[in-house]
């Protein structure tokens, strides 16, 4: 259905556990990205509701500059999914 209506899918290889009821270490998330040599990481940045907003939000903040800084070190390219999946579309033409 998605499809039909124009819709283009994407999916994670890494949730950052921004919605989970405990959030896990900023580090842990790091590393799982580390360890699998990069990959498609879920975080989302929806306003947030409720006691701990402000806790996820700054969550979300310091697993970005974490990953970012883990890219520049090790050489992973840091790019919206939109645009991953253009350079997949434009591969399979």
């Amino acid at each position: 259905m998605a499809r039909r209506h124009g819709s283009r899918l994407g999916w994670w290889t890494i949730d950052s556990g921004d919605t989970w009821q405990t959030l896990p270490s900023v580090q842990s998330v790091v590393d799982r990205v580390k360890n699998a040599g990069g990959g498609v990481v879920l975080m989302h940045d929806f306003d947030r509701l409720g006691d701990d907003a402000n806790e996820r939000a700054e969550f979300v903040l310091a697993v970005t500059t974490g990953l970012l800084e883990l890219a520049d070190e090790i050489g992973l390219r840091v790019e919206p999914l939109g645009e991953l999946l253009d350079e997949m579309e434009k591969k399979s033409e």
